[in-house]
């Protein structure tokens, strides 16, 4: 396990992954509401001690999934869950 942050890592998957994780609960538990932005990613740089690729890897995933959309000049939004379509294979 790596520690960054307040965050422990477990080693042998990829960290972009393991955000896309904690993202997709916080949106599925309704931690971050459907229709509001998520936090930046400088927010998230300091909470979760990631770079911002890894960080823009794990949004682009939940972008593709229909859990979020990026609105320039705004932030990224939570959408509502109809337009949620998760995928079931790896990447």
């Amino acid at each position: 396990m790596i520690n960054q942050g307040e965050w422990v890592w477990e080693e042998g998957t990829a960290r972009w992954r393991q955000l896309y994780a904690v993202l997709r609960d916080r949106i599925e538990s309704g931690a971050y509401p459907s229709r509001r932005l998520i936090p930046s990613l400088i927010q998230m740089e300091e909470e979760f001690g990631l770079a911002r690729n890894t960080i823009r890897k794990a949004l682009a995933r939940l972008t593709r999934e229909g859990y979020v959309r990026p609105e320039q000049g705004v932030g990224t939004v939570v959408q509502p869950r109809e337009e949620w379509k998760p995928e079931t294979g790896e990447e």
